[in-house]
């Protein structure tokens, strides 16, 4: 690689800025080309291993590799096992990636038939309507607050008490057991007619004549 820039620092520091040796390095390691030598100075063809840095665990969360993990070949290409689980292997500047799938790999259905297990969509339960308990029971404790008041203020006696404190629970318990009555819904839209559709999709351009 080749820079032509000037002596000095006027027109490009990059010569003497550490920039310069880290574009060299990312280089060397994204193309994969550094040689390895021996004590002989003699090449080695069989590619270094390279040690597990992030891993995919089995919620798909990307952290650290886990024990049993062991290093890859840079030039790995299969699939991601127990021993390779897939995430990123080498060093953080130029990691290399061990994939879960890899090309010719289909995504099919779970088969629970063999588990007797019966498959459908999910179904959400209808809602249920407790206003008519709720508006029953402060019924009752205002009920039961103004007879409280009425027994403080010497108005009702201990027997007269007891009886009415009957008959409102028996009340409010009727009134919310009772059936209620058919709520009423807006009619059903009607369904549009192939001229109102032709109308809304078709573009019209009129003017009016005036004068």
């Amino acid at each position: 690689m080749l820079f032509h820039v000037s002596a000095d620092a006027t027109w490009s520091n990059l010569p003497i800025s550490g920039l310069f040796v880290d574009m060299l390095r990312r280089i060397a390691a994204e193309s994969g080309a550094a040689a390895r030598l021996d004590e002989t100075d003699t090449r080695i063809d069989t590619p270094p291993a390279l040690a597990p840095l992030r891993t995919l665990d089995g919620y798909g969360a990307m952290g650290a590799p886990p024990a049993n993990a062991k290093p890859i070949g840079a030039d790995f290409d299969g699939r991601a096992s127990r021993d390779h689980p897939p995430g990123f292997y080498g060093a953080a500047d130029a990691p290399v990636a061990a994939q879960a799938l890899i090309a010719g790999d289909e995504l099919r259905a779970m088969d629970y038939s063999t588990l007797g297990l019966r498959v459908g969509a999910l179904q959400s339960g209808a809602p249920i309507d407790l206003r008519p308990a709720l508006l029953a029971v402060v019924f009752l404790g205002l009920l039961v607050d103004w007879l409280v008041l009425l027994r403080i203020g010497g108005a009702l006696r201990r027997r007269d008490a007891r009886v009415a404190v009957g008959a409102l629970c028996a009340l409010v318990f009727l009134g919310a057991v009772a059936p209620r009555s058919a709520e009423a819904k807006d009619p059903p839209a009607a369904a549009a007619s192939q001229r109102d559709r032709d109308a809304a999709l078709t573009t019209r351009l009129a003017f009016v004549v005036s004068g």
